[in-house]
């Protein structure tokens, strides 16, 4: 087995007619048939980038408060999370836009990076708006001064 890199449209192709003609079952004997692939290549080729059924669309709120609500009963149990959303990509629901605020594994708070951000934008406006004073030191480059 040797490491081929990236895929190539004609790979890819020819990934989609093996997996129509076999299944999406057995990744060695696909595997054969495109050269210098290994079956967990076209597995995770195919689950993660090829298979029509992936939705790709982004999550609703809905989902959103779903894989909030999962996350706080789970914890950061990401391949059991992701069963409960079968029409989105493991990776998707695994790195969705919050990080766990520590490391314990079974804590459920998290952060919402999204909405953080929009809290941070909604707040510099309102500084802006209230003509806060700008408090940055402006550089001084000492090696060019005579």
């Amino acid at each position: 087995m040797c490491s081929r890199g990236h895929w190539r449209p004609s790979e890819d192709q020819k990934l989609r007619q093996l997996v129509q003609q076999y299944g999406p079952h057995n990744w060695n004997a696909i595997a054969e048939k495109l050269q210098g692939r290994s079956g967990k290549s076209c597995r995770l080729r195919w689950f993660n980038q090829l298979d029509p059924k992936i939705n790709r669309s982004p999550f609703t709120e809905e989902e959103e408060e779903r894989l909030l609500a999962y996350h706080r009963e789970f914890g950061n149990r990401w391949a059991n999370i992701a069963k409960l959303f079968p029409d989105k990509r493991d990776r998707s629901v695994e790195f969705y836009n919050f990080l766990p605020v520590n490391t314990d594994s079974n804590s459920s708070e998290v952060i919402d990076h999204q909405r953080k951000d929009e809290v941070e934008v909604e707040q510099e406006a309102t500084e802006e708006q209230q003509g806060s004073t700008n408090t940055t030191v402006p550089f001084i480059d000492f090696l060019s001064v005579n």
